[in-house]
């Protein structure tokens, strides 16, 4: 190879590595928020972030979960913040590799009302259940009970904790699908009882991050998030999952979760 053409190709390789490194990568989160309440919980964190890694990270918002879905089966995203369901079909699909998460652990409790003499879960077959919109990770969890769609119970989506308790004044209502914190709020239990609550536990909401990041720079958002900085520049965040810090997240955490988004159009794992 002739001198001229070593040099060009060192050149080429130089630059390719330079626009590599000032290329934005390109954040998202789960739509559960008004846009402005995103901006505000978000943008000072991802502003310190491109400052810490020298490199731009930018957000781009989902209209709602079906704009989120295609996107993320798409891989647009680069760095994502939502649940333990999405950050392990990424793992499986993409190579995401989880960086840090909120501390916790996300429980399911199903109750049912005493009145209504539901005594298992195939009780609830055609009957209306109170659940979060579809894609939550507690209502999958519920409706991976159901593997036959043909024999589920009616799903009455309600938002928030408050729009849960709502639907289950319904006289319609025979259960409720709840967090264990969330049951463990409700002071007045007369007339309800847990139906169903298995032992495990998913981690809470988390940071991923596309393998296609370099490793430097993956090493680098992680320890950001993880500092006094970090933790400074998060407090919007930890404000409204009433948090005070991310912890390290292990790929272990996550497995089998991704089979809760199967029945889902396009999470199929092939």
């Amino acid at each position: 190879m002739k001198i001229m053409d070593i040099i060009g190709y060192v050149f080429l390789l130089l630059i390719s590595k330079h626009l590599l490194a000032s290329e934005p990568i390109i954040f998202s989160t789960a739509p559960t928020h008004s846009s402005e309440k995103t901006i505000e919980m978000y943008q000072p964190l991802l502003n310190y972030l491109s400052e810490e890694i020298g490199r731009p990270v930018i957000m781009k918002m989902a209209v709602n979960f079906t704009d989120y879905n295609i996107k993320m089966q798409h891989n647009k995203y680069d760095f994502l913040f939502d649940g333990p369901q999405f950050v392990n079909w990424r793992m499986l699909k993409f190579g995401h590799e989880p960086l840090v998460r909120l501390p916790g652990s996300i429980k399911i409790v199903i109750i049912s009302k005493t009145s209504k003499n539901i005594n298992a879960m195939k009780d609830l077959i055609g009957k209306r259940v109170c659940t979060f919109p579809s894609p939550n990770l507690l209502t999958m969890i519920f409706l991976d009970n159901f593997q036959n769609p043909m024999r589920q119970p009616i799903m009455v989506p309600a938002r928030g904790f408050k729009g849960i308790e709502a639907c289950l004044e319904n006289p319609s209502s025979v259960a409720a699908v709840l967090r264990d914190k969330l049951w463990n709020k409700i002071k007045d239990k007369d007339g309800l009882m847990v139906l169903y609550a298995p032992a495990h536990a998913y981690p809470e909401r988390t940071f991923s991050i596309s393998k296609g990041i370099d490793l430097l720079t993956r090493q680098k958002i992680k320890n950001a998030l993880l500092n006094n900085r970090g933790k400074e520049a998060a407090k919007n965040i930890f404000a409204v999952f009433k948090r005070k810090k991310f912890i390290e997240s292990t790929e272990d955490e996550y497995k089998g979760a991704a089979k809760l988004l199967q029945p889902i159009w396009g999470y199929e794992l092939r």
